[in-house]
């Protein structure tokens, strides 16, 4: 405990580092995953047919440029790879959407869970960060 209290300053902007760093990393592959999701919605439009209206809306969204539209893009993949067919979610689903989603390659998969997964511990390191802060500001 007295290594944490004497450097207070050190943890914070070690927290806040990871913090940046997954957030850069995230950025990254929010950009190269676009490529990917493009090949998804190719592939879907194949061998499924017409994709579901918000992905066609939301297809082209971004991190930045339409933050608002770039959740519905991601949950399309994630949804069907993190929760299982009979949850809630997909209640206004495609036939076909989570068994696509599932049978797609490895290669297109593991990089959308690896941003999803840099994104929430991003999420989780910048709370510890504050509660960090708190903890010094009080003391």
């Amino acid at each position: 405990m007295e290594v944490f209290m004497g450097n207070k300053d050190l943890v914070i902007l070690s927290l806040i580092g990871a913090f940046m760093l997954l957030l850069i990393i995230t950025i990254f592959l929010s950009f190269y995953n676009n490529k990917r999701f493009i090949a998804v919605c190719d592939l879907y439009e194949k061998e499924v047919g017409p994709l579901p209206l918000k992905i066609t809306i939301c297809k082209e969204a971004g991190f930045f440029s339409t933050p608002a539209l770039y959740g519905p893009k991601v949950n399309f993949i994630l949804c069907p790879l993190i929760f299982k067919k009979n949850n809630s979610m997909f209640k206004y689903s495609t036939k076909g959407e989570y068994e696509f989603i599932n049978s797609l390659p490895t290669h297109y998969k593991k990089w959308f869970l690896i941003e999803y997964g840099c994104l929430f511990l991003a999420v989780f390191v910048i709370i510890l960060s504050m509660i960090a802060f708190k903890a010094m500001v009080e003391s």
